[in-house]
């Protein structure tokens, strides 16, 4: 059911629209390549329909108590945003390991109560299996530790 946007839902969605537009376009430009071997436009192709249909979604769901603006919380964005970029800075001077230990502290922080035991666990078992799966499987060079 489609609902009365407000002005600055509608703003936002046609942003949203119009940058997955844009990307969709731009990437259109670049070889598709094959399923087997993907080419360089594949991926901004996808994001760019991903994020038309994100739009959509905002304009089907724009101005319900019960859609996405009402549960939308700032702590999980900011935090998962920050570990993100987080990562992406000190992936280089510390390494892969910490790096990636860093950002899943960073992204428990986004729960209400963190849970000590449960984060140290998972950032060891996803620092070392992202490491694996990075370095040994796609052979990304990434140092382990930086130091």
């Amino acid at each position: 059911m489609l609902h009365a946007l407000g002005s600055g839902e509608r703003l936002f969605a046609l942003a949203i629209a119009a940058v997955g537009m844009i990307v969709t376009v731009v990437g259109a430009g670049y070889p598709m390549g094959a399923t087997n071997d993907p080419g360089p436009g594949i991926f901004p192709v996808a994001l760019g329909v991903i994020l038309v249909l994100i739009a959509i979604g905002i304009a089907l769901t724009g101005g319900d108590d019960t859609g996405i603006g009402a549960r939308l919380k700032i702590r999980p964005l900011a935090s998962v945003v920050g570990a993100i970029l987080a990562w992406a800075l000190l992936v280089d001077p510390i390494g892969f390991i910490p790096a990636t230990i860093v950002l899943v502290v960073l992204s428990a922080l986004s729960e209400p109560r963190l849970r000590i035991v449960h984060t140290a666990v998972l950032s060891l078992i996803l620092s070392l299996g992202g490491y694996a799966v990075f370095v040994y499987g796609f052979r990304m060079p990434f140092d382990a530790f930086g130091w």
